[in-house]
């Protein structure tokens, strides 16, 4: 996710580049899953917490909008992350007759950062 990311799928992101310096191994997709699914929800919430911070660095490296005293344009829309069996819980269909599972996402219009799922960090932006 820290690549830009947002499915399992875009692990293929980390085997590109110099990431075979950076890393000492890359892992299988599902083996990144197999480790998702043992994350609490106090793991989630630590991750959270270095999203945030991540954030707040980069953007007081410049990586943020180009007048951080201006406004800013946040867009509320929807996704669709397909999803496959039946077991998955809170899947459902809908208009697109897919599989799948459908957060709101908050994007920054001005940079097109996605800040999270909308609700998910209650308003707070740093």
């Amino acid at each position: 996710m820290l690549a830009g990311g947002d499915s399992i799928d875009d692990t293929a992101v980390r085997r590109a580049g110099a990431t075979g310096k950076l890393f000492d191994k890359t892992r299988a997709p599902s083996t990144i899953g197999s480790w998702l699914r043992g994350l609490r929800w106090h793991n989630v919430r630590q991750l959270d917490a270095v999203s945030r911070e991540l954030s707040a660095r980069l953007w007081r490296c410049g990586a943020g909008p180009a007048d951080l005293a201006g406004p800013l344009t946040i867009d509320l829309d929807s996704t669709i992350v397909q999803v496959y069996g039946r077991g998955k819980q809170g899947a459902g269909f809908g208009y697109t007759k897919v599989r799948g599972y459908h957060p709101q996402l908050a994007t920054l219009a001005e940079t097109g950062q996605v800040t999270g799922p909308s609700g998910e960090r209650r308003g707070v932006m740093t």
